[in-house]
């Protein structure tokens, strides 16, 4: 009787153990495809505003807003890209990274460059919360957000 039960026993945290491992994969495989579904091509950044945070997409329409009309705002390139020239012959490599980022590396003929995606959670969902751009140069990744935000802040100093 003792040992239909340990195995009673271990049969029930086997399965619940490969459950937790299951909702795991679940959420990373949730991860790396929305991250993903920025890259179909022929698409702008923009087209994506659903798979934004309400903070993010709130910053983005402010940047709008404050642009004139026909013209550009503090954001002037595609933060998905890191630049204002999509490469042709791109390959693009997908990997978790820590505390809910995605780290996409951009492979071109001319340079690799490394995008980085911060995550939340809403809804049941995970949203696109920011964006870090490497440097051009090769220095630290910049936080688009807090770029565009803090183009804004100036912009208003100046009038």
């Amino acid at each position: 009787m003792k040992k239909a039960l340990f195995f009673i026993i271990c049969a029930i945290l086997s399965a619940s153990g490969s459950d937790a491992n299951s909702a795991k994969n679940s959420a990373d495989d949730a991860r790396i495809s929305l991250v993903k579904s920025l890259y179909i091509k022929d698409t702008y950044f923009g087209d994506h505003k659903n798979a934004l945070s309400a903070s993010f997409r709130s910053v983005l329409m402010q940047d709008e807003a404050s642009a004139g009309e026909g013209e550009v705002g503090c954001l002037d390139y595609d933060p998905i890209i890191g630049g204002q020239d999509v490469c042709d012959d791109a390959k693009y490599d997908f990997e978790l990274g820590q505390r809910d980022t995605v780290v996409v590396t951009q492979t071109c003929p001319y340079g690799a460059q490394t995008i980085i995606y911060k995550l939340v959670r809403s809804g049941g969902d995970y949203k696109i919360d920011d964006i870090y751009d490497q440097d051009p140069s090769g220095g630290r990744a910049f936080s688009v957000k807090n770029q565009i935000l803090n183009c804004l802040n100036q912009s208003k100093e100046h009038q």
